[in-house]
Formats: C-alpha cells, sequence, structure tokens
C-alpha cells in the first residue's frame, strides 16, 4: 500500500510504493466453507516486482504462499496491485519514477489464478502513478499520480477494461501516497501531503471533493485504510503515529476521541481485519508489524504489541476470510522477502507460518513492492461434465445494494446448469428455490447470479449454494458440493 521513495528509510529521502488494496475484500459479507465442501478455499495473492518489472502470482489455499507462474513483464517500476471484487481482473501500476506519464497494466484472471494481458494490455496514467484502488461496486478504478498531484479516475467497462472517465483527473493534496475507497463506494481517501483528500463519488462514479475537502493527518500521511464496516479510516504517518478517523455522516472524516495513536519507526502498510476488530501495521524502520485492537475510541496495542517482519516489511493484506496476513519486504538481502502469517482474525494475534517469511526473488535484483490478494475462491468437484468449478464469495451487499455470485467453470460438454438455494435455521435446510442459469456451451464459463430467487433477494441469513447440472432433457446428471455463505 506505501512505497518507500528509496532503501534509505529517511523522511527526505522516501518513496512510497503500494495502494490499500484491502478496501473492499469481505467488507460486507462474510464467506465460509460448508462441511461438505471437499477443496480448500483457494484466494490468488499478487505481488508487484518493482525493481524486476514483473507481477507475481501466488496461491494461497494453505496459508501458505505456493507461486504460480509469473505473468511476465509489466512496466517500468511496478508498485502497486488490485483486483476486482468478482476476482476476474488485475491491475498493475507502473510508476516510472520519471516526469513522464505512467501506466496501469491490465490482466485477466484465468481459473487457475495465473494472469494473461487483456486485449488492451496497457492504459495511461499521470506522473508518477503509485497507488490504486477499486471502487467496490466494481464499477471505477482510481489510481493516485504523485508528481501531478492529481487522482486519475477510469470506468471498468466490458472484460474489466478500463477507459478514463470525464474528466480524467481530480486534484489532490501535495504528492499523493494512496487512495482508499468506502465500503458503500460513496466516499474515497487520498493520503496527501498533510493530510486526507477526501471525495464524494458522483455521476459516473467521478470524484467532488467534500467540504472540508482536507482533514489534517500528521506531517506525512503514507497509507490510507477504511475499515471494512465503514465506521472508521486509518492513516500511517511516518511521523511514528496512525491518524485515527470516525467515517461520519455522508462520508466525512471527523478525528477520534484519541486522534492518533504510537508506531515504531517509519509506519507505512496498514491492513485491516475482515471483521474490523484487528489493525496491523508495518513498521518498515524497526522491522516488524505492529498490532492493534480497534475500540470505538482507537487502536490499542495487543499482547504482545509487535512481531519480527524480516527487515524492512512495507506493504500488508488479510485474506478474505481473515485467517492470515501477508506482506512484502523490501530490504531483506539480496532481493527482499514476502511475510507470511496465521491468526489475522479470531484473537488477532499473528503467528509466523514458518520463519514468516520467504525469499522473493523473479529475477536478479527482484524486490518486491505492492501487494494485493482477490476474492476467496472455492472449489468442488462437478463430476464429468465439468472439469473444475469456482464461486467467487465477495458477495457485496451494502445499504440493499447487491453485485452478483460469479461462477467460473469449464465445461467438457454442453448442459444445463442451476443453482439450488437452500436456508440453513439451526440444523435444518429449508429449501428457498430452485435458480436456472440455462444451457451453456462447451469451454470456458463465467456465469453470474444476482442473489435473487424468484424475483426476490436473499434476506440476511445463513444459506447453502449447490450447483446442478442436467442434460439437454432436463434430468438431473450431477451435483456439486455445497458451499456455505453468510450475508449480512
Amino acid at each position: 500500500m506505501v512505497r518507500s521513495r528509496s532503501k534509505d528509510v529517511s523522511v527526505a529521502t522516501r518513496r512510497k510504493r503500494v495502494r490499500p488494496r484491502w478496501v473492499w475484500l469481505g467488507f460486507a459479507v462474510a464467506a465460509s466453507l460448508g462441511a461438505a465442501a471437499p477443496a480448500a478455499a483457494a484466494p490468488f495473492l499478487y505481488v508487484a516486482d518493482e525493481a524486476g518489472g514483473t507481477v507475481q502470482e501466488y496461491d494461497a489455499a494453505s496459508g501458505a504462499l505456493a507461486p504460480l507462474r509469473s505473468a511476465g513483464v509489466t512496466g517500468v517500476n511496478p508498485l502497486a496491485v488490485a483486483v476486482t471484487p468478482d476476482g476476474t481482473s488485475v491491475y498493475v501500476v507502473n510508476s516510472d519514477f520519471a516526469p513522464a506519464r505512467g501506466s496501469i497494466s491490465q490482466y485477466d484472471v484465468q481459473a487457475d489464478g495465473s494472469l494473461r494481458p487483456k486485449t488492451q494490455r496497457t492504459i495511461f496514467a499521470g506522473a508518477e502513478p503509485d497507488s490504486i484502488a477499486v471502487n467496490p461496486d466494481g464499477r471505477a478504478v482510481y489510481v493516485t499520480n504523485f508528481t501531478d498531484d492529481t487522482v486519475s479516475q477510469y470506468d471498468i467497462g466490458p472484460g474489466g477494461v478500463l477507459t478514463a472517465t470525464i474528466p480524467p483527473t481530480v486534484a489532490t493534496g501535495g504528492h499523493p501516497e494512496s487512495v482508499a475507497v468506502t465500503p458503500d463506494g460513496k466516499s474515497v481517501y487520498v493520503a496527501a501531503g498533510g493530510g486526507v483528500s477526501q471525495y464524494s463519488v458522483g455521476t459516473g462514479d467521478t470524484l467532488t471533493p467534500k467540504k472540508p475537502p482536507t482533514v489534517a493527518a500528521g506531517s506525512g500521511p503514507e497509507e490510507v485504510a477504511v475499515s471494512p464496516d465503514g465506521k472508521s479510516a486509518y492513516v500511517t504517518d511516518f511521523g511514528n503515529t496512525v491518524a485515527q478517523f470516525d467515517i461520519g455522516a455522508g462520508g466525512a472524516l471527523r478525528a477520534k476521541s484519541r486522534p492518533t495513536v504510537a508506531t515504531g519507526n517509519f509506519p507505512v502498510g496498514i491492513a485491516v481485519s475482515p471483521d474490523s476488530r484487528n489493525v496491523y501495521v508495518a513498521d518498515h524502520g524497526d522491522g516488524q508489524i505492529a498490532q492493534y485492537a480497534a475500540t470505538a475510541q482507537g487502536l490499542v496495542l495487543k499482547t504482545p504489541e509487535t512481531i519480527a517482519a524480516a527487515t524492512g516489511p512495507l506493504d500488508l493484506a488479510a485474506s478474505p476470510d481473515g485467517k492470515h496476513l501477508y506482506g512484502t519486504d523490501n530490504l531483506t538481502p539480496p532481493s527482499g522477502s514476502l511475510l507470511e502469517y496465521d491468526g489475522g482474525n479470531g484473537p488477532g494475534t499473528l503467528v509466523p507460518i514458518g520463519t514468516g517469511s520467504v525469499p522473493f526473488f523473479s529475477s536478479p535484483g527482484s524486490q518486491p513492492s505492492g501487494i494485493a490478494i482477490g476474492p476467496l475462491q472455492i472449489r468442488f468437484s462437478c463430476g464429468t461434465v465439468l472439469r473444475f468449478c469456482t464461486i467467487g464469495t465477495t458477495l457485496a451487499i451494502s445499504g440493499g445494494s447487491t453485485t452478483a455470485v460469479t461462477f467460473r467453470t469449464t465445461a467438457v460438454r454442453a448442459a444445463q446448469l442451476g443453482i439450488l438455494v437452500q436456508r440453513l435455521i439451526g440444523r435444518r435446510r429449508v429449501t428457498i428455490g430452485r435458480v436456472p442459469l440455462g444451457p451453456q456451451p462447451t469451454g470456458r464459463l463465467k456465469l453470474r447470479w444476482n442473489l435473487r430467487v424468484n424475483g426476490h433477494r436473499l434476506a440476511n441469513g445463513h444459506y447453502l449454494l449447490t450447483l446442478r447440472i442436467f442434460d439437454h432433457e432436463r434430468h438431473l446428471i450431477a451435483l456439486a458440493h455445497p458451499v456455505s455463505i453468510t450475508i449480512r
């Protein structure tokens, strides 16, 4: 989420790198595996290799990171990564560290988590773009431009391809470092200058400054993160504090009763757990992660207060189920490392997976920077008709609005598909209805369901979703293992 402008962590020479990709993960709905589901949740994680000019891919199904193949060259100095809420697109910000215009590389996410460049491989950004956030409604992207003192605005079009809006940019405070969007998608915050620029999201998902347009947040704000419950915002500051805000009516920020909390040296990355109860801060200058409990008054250090994090922790990302925390470290020789921990939810106290870090090496001189993790993917067997199926469980329900559940699968032969929807009441399963998805051809499929049964949206509660497979005469020939979701 943030980036330091050189390996010297002094304020005068720091350079930022990363964006708060954690803003949208699990912000309105918790998802879990049903007891019958035989396969593990498999979120995919992506890391920008700043020095190597690539984006690296990992499977995080077991908690420990397992490398996939690399998507290859992105652009010059890739710093930040973002994943769309449905997990189908990844965007990588290429800063270039020059007065010239930077760029954004665009990728499709394949079924195995690997990335494939979109037909339009890149789109221009401003000068030295360095952070990115996707609106939770999946319709817009915002990118900070460090040298331009602007935020670039993009629409997400068909196939996840970005298009600049009109106007293409809005002004920010000096040298904007990071950007975050509230869970309801109605407000955007940018850490810049000595404060946070705050905006309302208007027609066409373009930004309009709020009143006041800026709130104070220390001497060198680095990264801003919003709690998934939409009640709080936190900003790391190179003055060794975290500024704390309540999110009030209309998304306006208001300092908490305790406006700041102390950190270690040079805090940069910050992540909030899906339940909004735990906050983690990367103390870049101390080689540690500080652990906080979130209260109405602000953050309170846990016991233990910190956990070792290699040499120079930079960016952090929590898994969508809240069970793991991951990070990048750009100072451990020779090419930095990746951080991995258990226990990012529940009691919220981190425990290293193995030694807590693994070497990062994609090419000679590589250096990890931004990190992003996609939505929870649950794989399950679908018999002989479908090779595999996944269901994206980022069910974005907020204020009565809803996105869709996305099924992705590869069909060995043509078949009819549908969903059996059951509500869990205690130990009973009550059938709500059956949703036809219609006849589907052979090949790769992407199917979306708007969480409606017989025209009515599902109420809050616990549900089982079972993918059903029929032959051309509508005879049921296979059932997938049910997936349990919770709508809150």
